[in-house]
């Protein structure tokens, strides 16, 4: 979000942050969650590559 578009937000009340500090993550947290992130989208980058589907 840019700069400007945050301080409107705020100027309005509403607070802004990231989805960590929603959820109260630790640092821990929001580090396995990147990188199980990052695993699905090479599996999926590999998947595309190859030419195979879910199905």
């Amino acid at each position: 979000m840019d700069k400007k578009k945050q301080k409107q937000l705020e100027d309005k009340g509403f607070l802004v942050g990231s989805a960590a500090d929603f959820l109260e993550l630790s640092p821990e947290e929001e580090a396995y969650i990147d990188i199980r992130l990052d695993i699905s989208n090479l599996v999926k980058a590999q998947r595309a590559k190859r030419g195979w589907t879910q199905e």
